[in-house]
């Protein structure tokens, strides 16, 4: 029996690794990306689709193009599956209804199905958030952002007192990250979902990404500082980081 077992285990877990490399992922999405290039439209949306269905987590901004390319290709099999995709992953329902050509499926049955079951969808999304590292990162930005406004508000002589600071807060807040990232992942859209303008001033929401911490990196990377690469490179091989 304990033999079955472990012989069971030494199958599944290698797949699941596999399954798990977003090398494959990005492969996928780009390759989707070239066959619009080449006008195979057809291809391109088989290719998101296959390349969806191998992840649990894929990125909003990849169900966004594959809704609008679905939508125009007519192609309402597939825009149906994009917008559950699209929902589960942070795009809301608006978001969905302003994409080209979206709005001209509204009276279909799959879409009025979709519009009832928007809300559970949306809490799919909800759920996957660790809402406590959100909302740590959002404070963490609005500091970042406050000590930069203060930096280039203030008289020139100033400033160089200012940027000290601001070097110092980006500096211990890139080894929160870091620390944040061997525990938990890094913080990307996987774990802390998208970025919106609802928290904070200078967010958009059409930017569909969790960019707060990347803006922190590229602060304290505005001069040579110490590398993280071999770190932050294996999380983009888990889509923590697109």
């Amino acid at each position: 029996m304990h033999l079955k077992i472990t012989v069971l285990l030494l199958i599944i877990i290698p797949k699941i690794l596999i399954g798990q490399n977003y090398s494959d992922y990005y492969k996928g999405i780009n390759n989707a990306k070239i066959l619009i290039g080449d006008n195979n439209i057809e291809e391109s949306i088989k290719t998101y689709h296959s390349t969806f269905e191998k992840f649990d987590f894929v990125f909003a901004r990849d169900c966004y193009n594959a809704i609008e390319l679905s939508a125009s290709a007519n192609d309402s099999v597939k825009l149906k599956y994009f917008i559950n995709r699209g929902i589960k992953q942070g795009l809301t329902f608006n978001q969905i209804l302003n994409i080209k050509n979206v709005a001209e499926f509204r009276n279909f049955n799959f879409f009025q199905k979709i519009t009832k079951e928007k809300d559970s969808l949306e809490k799919v999304y909800k759920n996957s958030i660790n809402w406590k590292l959100r909302n740590e990162i959002v404070e963490m930005f609005e500091q970042d952002q406050e000590i930069r406004a203060k930096y280039y508000d203030a008289i020139f002589f100033k400033r160089k007192q200012i940027g000290r600071e601001w070097e110092s807060l980006n500096k211990r807040q890139v080894e929160r990250l870091i620390e944040i990232t061997k525990k938990y992942g890094f913080p990307g859209e996987k774990t802390i979902g998208i970025d919106t303008d609802q928290m904070h001033t200078k967010i958009n929401n059409s930017n569909i990404s969790a960019a707060m911490p990347i803006i922190i990196f590229i602060h304290h990377y505005s001069q040579p500082n110490k590398t993280f690469s071999p770190l932050l490179l294996k999380e983009i091989k888990t889509g923590n980081i697109y």
